[in-house]
């Protein structure tokens, strides 16, 4: 796996779908391998969703996130969650992945924009 086919995987995941309503996402190739994709999507709810992810493919095509983060709001830019690798909550489990909650934050896995789609599309078309 290259760079290039990770940033396909990620076009073809907006393309799909159902709940992007508009969407501003820059794709930056670093090298074969490294790349950096950043920018927002508006859903259909209204909410928004800012990101920025630098992406590693390693030897053997295994895919790392050195530096992540998903800032999902509500219409009145309220935080619905934010999940990153952040390094300042070390005393979590799986540091330094996490999530925050309004009034919170956990421990989470490390996780990429696909995945995030995947839990927005989730949680949006529930309420629907």
């Amino acid at each position: 796996m290259q760079i290039d086919d990770y940033f396909e995987e990620v076009i073809e995941k907006i393309r799909q779908s159902q709940i992007v309503a508009s969407e501003n996402v820059i794709f930056d190739k670093r090298s074969r391998y490294t790349g950096h994709i950043k920018g927002f999507f508006v859903f259909i709810d209204e909410t928004v969703l800012y990101f920025s992810e630098f992406i590693v493919i390693e030897e053997g095509g295994r895919l790392t996130r050195p530096s992540y983060r998903f800032h999902w709001q509500d219409q009145d830019r309220c935080l619905i969650r934010r999940y990153d690798s952040a390094p300042h909550f070390p005393e979590l489990d799986n540091f330094p992945h996490h999530v925050h909650y309004s009034d919170m934050v956990e421990p989470f896995r490390e996780i990429g924009i696909v995945n995030i789609l995947k839990i927005v599309e989730d949680e949006i078309t529930s309420r629907i």
